[in-house]
């Protein structure tokens, strides 16, 4: 999504907002949400764990896909760090 698309909703938002938000300028708020997000080309390198039927992951973290495929269920990044999802090959 674009920024400027980004800064336009979350004037919209404010409009509505019932706490503090309103006071911080929505280009600070949208600014402060885009620099958390990871760079596009960084990789999350998933490993299947077959004897455990779940997934490794780099951040850590542990997954359980427990029907279809990557493709079928629309998984292309980590829900644990955002980064996109790389499979690692089978070795």
């Amino acid at each position: 999504m674009k920024r400027e698309a980004l800064i336009k909703y979350e004037k919209y938002r404010q409009d509505y907002a019932t706490g503090l938000d309103h006071l911080f300028p929505p280009e600070r708020m949208v600014d402060n949400y885009l620099s958390t997000l990871p760079d596009e080309k960084e990789e999350c390198e998933w490993e299947e764990e077959e004897n455990f039927e779940y997934f490794a992951t780099q951040c850590g973290k542990a997954y359980c896909l427990l029907d279809g495929t990557f493709e079928e269920n629309d998984h292309k990044y980590c829900p644990f760090c955002g980064k996109k999802i790389q499979l690692k090959k089978g070795e």
